[in-house]
């Protein structure tokens, strides 16, 4: 089901106004509605006209009531860095709201003639101002309104139980004519009228907010259709990069200006969605769709939520290894000054003794991104050169990336979770939404590479490899074998990422394994690096991508200081050693070479096993 939201704005860019209370008198009063999860509670504070636009097409037709609390006028309300027209900010607000909204609070001076542009534009219900207001009485009129909601007041009960409360508190004679519901008519009356009471309720019809509380709200939003948010935001995101994916929005847009409430259409779109990112994300994302439709998400909602949360971490994690992968390559030509947040990070990561969370690779991220700007070091994905604003402190992404870290948390332990799947869904999108540039890369595993040299000719390489991801038919294509003959070569048992040539790619390994490859069997079966095992300083944890099962890598040391080689690759079960020993070795290999003055000395990789392969 949908949760209903109440979005607040608060603005003060002169610093003049006491809006801290008044932001921690509205979140305390509705805390115990947004902890049950009857509502959610969203806010923006020192709100530009960025953060203004981010926030309504995030929560886009979940809002109920919007809040805004600043400097205002009868032309406009002021943002953080600017003072802005309000016909804009309120056909956005409108338009990212058709379905939801029901009232709009304007907490500044002189917001009355706003009323009738909001009227206009479909908007129910507005409490404004007709004069000029005092700060302190706007903070203490507008909490005890939302104390009143929080307690099942509805909206005009808790309109006039607060204009009595701030007529107690006050003895000029405007505030004995108390506030009354006034019809669209009286809306554009004249203004600062010195007996009028300050705060209106203005309805556009008669005894419509009658029976109006947060609980009969937030039924007229339980029609929720799972991955409706998500197909709304991703499918215009992958437009600006996938073809296909532009002609779809294209041909929807033109048959039916509301597909994207047709399940059908709604269900073809998930799995274009699907089929357009990258690899492995494409494939977990596909679990989302087939959880609709098999109903999954109503019998067992927490499995919409894990798949939601884990098609994040994946994406998210998968940057990460692509920075680290390319660090190190920097590193091994010269020796990176890396800043000590990015240090501490990077240290947490290879020495961790659990699998780091959603919220911890969101983190690693940041600290990655500002080394990598300090060091002035190219990015291996072009795309995140123009990113900084998502790893801000409290960006939405980082923001989204915690969230939905906690809303897993909730769903691991709680058994009616039905209520977190919209918002597990919301996050999700915010996520995706800045990673479409995934969807211009390719992945692939490479199997097997097999030298070939005729005399006077010059040297072949036939390269065995398998593409990751979907298909055409929307089948998983992890089982194709692909062969190429070329006088180029890449490094055996990896996993490649890359735009037009897997030649020129970013190698993940040995942050990301094809376990298949390096057991010498057919299929793609990949594993992420996770963690140190905590019993055992020889062994790594790595992590199944299809099911997040632990595999442990075992150090075998087989291809140690003095042995023949020779007589032990002799073996096929020796080969498979010496390759999972390559992946313990690297891994180590690439904190020592990344975090030279931090790292623990480890075992030396042998120079003469970097030349036993296949």
């Amino acid at each position: 089901m949908h949760i209903p939201i109440i979005l607040t704005f608060f603005a003060n860019p002169h610093n003049d106004l006491n809006l801290t209370e008044e932001q921690k008198g509205i979140q305390g009063a509705l805390r115990d509605l947004d902890g049950a999860n009857k509502i959610d509670y969203k806010l923006c504070q020192n709100t530009d006209i960025k953060d203004y636009f981010d926030y309504l097409r995030i929560w886009g037709n979940r809002v109920v009531i919007c809040h805004y609390a600043g400097h205002a006028d009868s032309e406009g309300l002021s943002l953080q860095n600017a003072h802005t027209n309000f016909g804009s900010l309120a056909k956005e607000m409108v338009d990212r709201n058709k379905d939801s909204l029901i009232l709009v609070f304007l907490n500044g001076c002189s917001t009355k003639k706003h009323v009738e542009t909001l009227f206009e534009l479909g908007v129910p219900a507005v409490i404004a101002s007709s004069v000029s207001i005092d700060d302190t009485l706007a903070k203490q009129f507008a909490i005890q309104f939302y104390e009143n909601l929080a307690k099942g007041d509805d909206i005009e009960t808790a309109y006039m139980s607060a204009s009595n409360f701030a007529e107690g508190l006050r003895n000029e004679k405007r505030f004995q004519n108390l506030g009354k519901i006034k019809r669209w008519a009286e809306a554009t009356g004249a203004e600062n009228e010195s007996d009028e009471f300050p705060w209106g309720l203005y309805v556009k019809e008669e005894n419509y907010l009658v029976g109006k509380n947060l609980q009969s709200i937030g039924e007229k939003l339980t029609n929720y259709l799972p991955n409706q948010h998500l197909v709304k935001v991703l499918i215009r995101a992958l437009a600006n990069y996938k073809e296909g994916v532009k002609k779809f929005l294209d041909k929807a847009n033109a048959s039916d200006a509301d597909w994207e409430n047709k399940t059908n259409l709604t269900s073809t779109a998930t799995k274009l969605i699907a089929y357009s990112f990258v690899g492995h994300i494409g494939i977990i994302l596909q679990n989302l769709e087939t959880i609709v439709q098999e109903k999954t998400h109503e019998t067992e909602p927490a499995k919409y939520i894990k798949a939601c949360f884990e098609t994040a971490k994946r994406t998210v994690q998968m940057l990460c290894f692509a920075l680290i992968s390319k660090l190190w390559d920097v590193a091994k030509q010269a020796p990176v000054a890396l800043p000590e947040a990015t240090q501490t990070a990077l240290k947490s990561f290879f020495e961790g003794i659990d699998q780091p969370t959603l919220a911890s690779y969101g983190q690693l991220l940041k600290a990655l991104y500002l080394g990598f700007e300090h060091q002035k070091i190219a990015f291996p994905l072009e795309e995140l050169k123009d990113w900084a604003e998502n790893i801000q402190e409290k960006s939405v992404f980082l923001e989204a990336c915690g969230d939905l870290q906690a809303l897993q948390n909730t769903a691991q332990k709680e058994k009616n979770v039905h209520a977190l799947c919209h918002k597990a869904e919301v996050h999700l999108a915010t996520i995706l939404e800045r990673l479409a540039f995934l969807a211009t890369y390719k992945m692939v595993s490479i199997k097997k590479i097999e030298y070939d040299e005729v005399r006077n000719v010059p040297p072949h390489y036939l390269h065995e490899y398998t593409p990751i991801g979907l298909d055409k038919n929307f089948e998983v294509s992890m089982l194709a074998e692909n062969v190429t003959y070329t006088t180029k070569t890449v490094q055996n048992a990896s996993i490649l990422l890359f735009k037009t040539d897997y030649v020129d790619s970013i190698n993940l390994f040995p942050f990301l394994i094809d376990m298949n490859a390096l057991m010498q069997v057919n299929g793609v079966d990949i594993c992420a690096y996770g963690c140190r095992n905590i019993l055992d300083e020889q062994k790594l944890n790595y992590y199944f991508l299809k099911n997040n099962e632990a595999k442990s890598i075992n150090f075998e040391d087989i291809g140690k200081e003095g042995t023949n080689l020779n007589d032990i690759l002799k073996l096929p079960e020796n080969r498979i050693k010496i390759k999972l020993d390559r992946v313990f070795l690297k891994i180590e290999e690439a904190q020592n070479t990344i975090l030279p003055a931090t790292a623990t000395p480890k075992n030396e990789v042998p120079i003469s096993l970097n030349d036993f392969l296949d």
